[in-house]
């Protein structure tokens, strides 16, 4: 299914100089999203289970540690725009 109307890409092809590539647009949306971010998770989950009669009880500990490392281009690139 195409969402855009053939007159829409009718009007694109017959005025190209309208789109012209802005590089400073293109760096005010882009820059702020250059990152890489690496999340290791490590996780121990123990459970018990008890009958105590016709109770039967569950029980479960949980323990994890989140690890982020973030990396971003932002400096380079801009070392590169200026």
């Amino acid at each position: 299914m195409c969402l855009v109307n053939k007159s829409v890409w009718s009007f694109f092809d017959a005025n190209p100089t309208r789109f012209a590539f802005n590089h400073a647009a293109w760096n005010n949306t882009n820059l702020p999203t250059r990152y890489t971010v690496d999340e290791t998770v490590p996780a121990v989950y123990g459970m018990a289970t008890t009958n105590i009669g016709a109770l039967r009880l569950n029980g479960g500990v949980r323990y994890d540690r989140t690890q982020s490392n973030r990396s971003t281009r932002f400096r380079f690139i801009l070392a590169a725009i200026t």
